[in-house]
Protein backbone atom coordinates (compact mmCIF):
# COMPACT_ATOMS: atom_id res chain seq x y z
CA UNK A 1 0.00 0.00 0.00
CA UNK A 2 2.55 1.95 1.05
CA UNK A 3 4.73 1.46 -2.51
CA UNK A 4 1.66 1.93 -4.19
CA UNK A 5 0.95 5.78 -2.55
CA UNK A 6 4.51 6.32 -2.97
CA UNK A 7 4.61 5.35 -7.01
CA UNK A 8 1.63 7.57 -7.40
CA UNK A 9 3.59 10.79 -5.87
CA UNK A 10 6.73 10.18 -7.94
CA UNK A 11 3.99 9.73 -10.97
CA UNK A 12 2.26 13.43 -9.74
CA UNK A 13 5.77 15.07 -9.42
CA UNK A 14 6.86 13.80 -12.61
CA UNK A 15 3.53 15.08 -14.39
CA UNK A 16 4.26 18.38 -13.23
CA UNK A 17 7.74 18.75 -14.16
CA UNK A 18 6.67 17.62 -17.31
CA UNK A 19 4.14 20.40 -17.72
CA UNK A 20 6.50 23.17 -16.21
CA UNK A 21 9.39 21.79 -18.75
CA UNK A 22 7.48 21.01 -21.87
CA UNK A 23 4.42 23.08 -21.94
CA UNK A 24 4.33 26.34 -20.29
CA UNK A 25 7.35 27.43 -21.88
CA UNK A 26 5.08 26.77 -25.75
CA UNK A 27 2.27 28.72 -24.48
CA UNK A 28 0.88 31.42 -26.32
CA UNK A 29 -1.32 33.84 -25.85
CA UNK A 30 -3.93 36.11 -28.10
CA UNK A 31 -2.76 39.50 -26.36
CA UNK A 32 -3.19 42.81 -28.34
CA UNK A 33 -5.39 41.29 -31.44
CA UNK A 34 -2.03 38.64 -32.21
CA UNK A 35 -2.34 36.89 -35.02
CA UNK A 36 0.51 34.29 -34.44
CA UNK A 37 1.78 35.18 -37.34
CA UNK A 38 4.59 37.46 -35.66
CA UNK A 39 7.42 35.98 -33.84
CA UNK A 40 7.88 39.42 -31.78
CA UNK A 41 10.89 37.74 -29.82
CA UNK A 42 12.92 37.21 -32.75
CA UNK A 43 13.78 40.23 -33.53
CA UNK A 44 14.97 42.15 -30.71
CA UNK A 45 14.87 45.53 -32.08
CA UNK A 46 14.82 48.07 -29.43
CA UNK A 47 14.62 51.20 -31.82
CA UNK A 48 11.97 53.75 -31.64
CA UNK A 49 8.55 53.27 -33.72
CA UNK A 50 9.33 55.48 -37.25
CA UNK A 51 5.91 57.53 -37.17
CA UNK A 52 6.39 60.62 -34.61
CA UNK A 53 3.56 62.60 -33.37
CA UNK A 54 2.31 64.99 -30.59
CA UNK A 55 -1.15 64.68 -28.13
CA UNK A 56 -2.00 66.76 -25.64
CA UNK A 57 -4.69 65.58 -22.86
CA UNK A 58 -7.24 68.07 -22.11
CA UNK A 59 -9.28 67.90 -18.72
CA UNK A 60 -13.02 68.30 -19.21
CA UNK A 61 -13.15 71.80 -18.01
CA UNK A 62 -10.77 72.09 -21.72
CA UNK A 63 -7.55 73.14 -19.87
CA UNK A 64 -4.19 71.49 -21.20
CA UNK A 65 -3.22 68.95 -18.71
CA UNK A 66 -0.08 67.87 -20.83
CA UNK A 67 1.83 67.36 -23.86
CA UNK A 68 2.92 64.07 -25.07
CA UNK A 69 5.53 63.44 -27.81
CA UNK A 70 4.27 59.93 -28.86
CA UNK A 71 5.97 57.18 -31.21
CA UNK A 72 2.99 55.65 -32.97
CA UNK A 73 2.38 51.40 -33.05
CA UNK A 74 0.00 51.26 -36.06
CA UNK A 75 1.80 47.82 -37.95
CA UNK A 76 0.53 44.68 -36.22
CA UNK A 77 4.41 44.29 -35.86
CA UNK A 78 4.47 47.36 -34.06
CA UNK A 79 1.30 46.56 -32.16
CA UNK A 80 2.49 42.83 -30.94
CA UNK A 81 6.47 44.24 -29.94
CA UNK A 82 5.16 47.42 -28.09
CA UNK A 83 7.89 48.32 -25.81
CA UNK A 84 9.08 44.52 -25.37
CA UNK A 85 13.33 44.85 -24.54
CA UNK A 86 13.00 48.80 -24.53
CA UNK A 87 15.17 49.89 -21.64
CA UNK A 88 13.59 53.80 -21.20
CA UNK A 89 10.50 55.98 -22.40
CA UNK A 90 11.13 59.51 -22.21
CA UNK A 91 9.74 61.66 -19.65
CA UNK A 92 7.03 63.17 -21.33
CA UNK A 93 6.82 60.57 -24.52
CA UNK A 94 4.25 57.79 -24.83
CA UNK A 95 3.36 55.10 -27.55
CA UNK A 96 0.07 55.13 -29.25
CA UNK A 97 -1.16 52.04 -30.90
CA UNK A 98 -3.50 52.73 -33.38
CA UNK A 99 -6.10 49.72 -33.79
CA UNK A 100 -8.58 49.43 -37.34
CA UNK A 101 -11.72 49.26 -34.91
CA UNK A 102 -13.08 49.91 -31.12
CA UNK A 103 -13.26 46.54 -29.69
CA UNK A 104 -12.42 45.17 -26.03
CA UNK A 105 -8.29 45.45 -25.38
CA UNK A 106 -5.46 43.72 -23.55
CA UNK A 107 -2.17 44.11 -22.95
CA UNK A 108 0.65 42.07 -20.91
CA UNK A 109 4.02 43.16 -19.78
CA UNK A 110 5.75 40.56 -20.97
CA UNK A 111 9.45 41.12 -22.12
CA UNK A 112 9.10 45.00 -20.81
CA UNK A 113 11.46 45.96 -18.22
CA UNK A 114 9.76 49.81 -17.60
CA UNK A 115 6.85 50.25 -15.62
CA UNK A 116 3.85 51.95 -17.73
CA UNK A 117 0.81 53.29 -16.69
CA UNK A 118 -1.65 52.27 -19.56
CA UNK A 119 -4.85 54.37 -20.91
CA UNK A 120 -7.47 53.50 -23.21
CA UNK A 121 -9.45 55.67 -25.47
CA UNK A 122 -12.11 55.62 -27.47
CA UNK A 123 -11.92 56.72 -31.63
CA UNK A 124 -13.29 60.25 -30.53
CA UNK A 125 -10.34 60.84 -27.42
CA UNK A 126 -12.58 60.32 -24.48
CA UNK A 127 -11.13 57.50 -22.01
CA UNK A 128 -12.20 54.17 -21.48
CA UNK A 129 -10.49 53.19 -18.42
CA UNK A 130 -6.59 53.65 -16.89
CA UNK A 131 -4.43 50.88 -15.81
CA UNK A 132 -1.61 52.99 -13.65
CA UNK A 133 1.18 50.79 -12.06
CA UNK A 134 2.22 47.85 -14.36
CA UNK A 135 4.03 45.21 -13.13
CA UNK A 136 7.11 45.12 -15.40
CA UNK A 137 7.46 41.35 -16.61
CA UNK A 138 4.17 40.44 -15.93
CA UNK A 139 2.06 37.74 -18.11
CA UNK A 140 -0.99 38.84 -16.52
CA UNK A 141 -3.45 40.60 -18.78
CA UNK A 142 -4.16 44.06 -18.40
CA UNK A 143 -7.89 44.63 -19.67
CA UNK A 144 -9.82 47.96 -21.17
CA UNK A 145 -12.85 48.48 -19.37
CA UNK A 146 -14.62 48.54 -22.84
CA UNK A 147 -14.21 48.90 -26.28
CA UNK A 148 -11.43 51.83 -27.33
CA UNK A 149 -9.61 52.12 -30.69
CA UNK A 150 -6.55 53.79 -29.02
CA UNK A 151 -3.90 52.70 -26.21
CA UNK A 152 -1.04 55.08 -24.87
CA UNK A 153 1.54 53.73 -22.67
CA UNK A 154 3.57 55.94 -20.91
CA UNK A 155 5.80 55.96 -17.91
CA UNK A 156 4.23 55.15 -14.62
CA UNK A 157 3.12 57.67 -12.54
CA UNK A 158 2.38 59.81 -15.16
CA UNK A 159 -1.61 59.89 -14.91
CA UNK A 160 -1.17 60.69 -11.23
CA UNK A 161 1.64 63.37 -12.07
CA UNK A 162 -0.59 65.19 -14.98
CA UNK A 163 -4.17 64.67 -13.01
CA UNK A 164 -5.71 62.54 -15.94
CA UNK A 165 -9.00 61.02 -15.35
CA UNK A 166 -12.06 59.15 -16.72
CA UNK A 167 -13.63 62.56 -17.75
CA UNK A 168 -10.01 63.74 -19.18
CA UNK A 169 -9.39 63.83 -23.33
CA UNK A 170 -6.56 63.11 -25.83
CA UNK A 171 -6.38 64.87 -28.89
CA UNK A 172 -4.21 64.69 -31.67
CA UNK A 173 -3.97 64.40 -35.61
CA UNK A 174 -5.62 61.63 -36.72
CA UNK A 175 -3.65 61.19 -40.20
CA UNK A 176 -0.42 59.54 -38.87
Amino acid sequence: MKNNKSTLILLGITLVLFIIVKIIPNFKSDIVHTTGKIDVNKKKNTSEFTTKGKAWVISSSGDTLTPINLEIAKSEYEIERGLMHRKSLGENNGVLFVFKEESPLKFWMKNTSIPLDIIYFRYDGSIVSITAHTIPFSLELIHSKGSAYYALEVNEGFVDRNRIMLNSKLIFDKNY
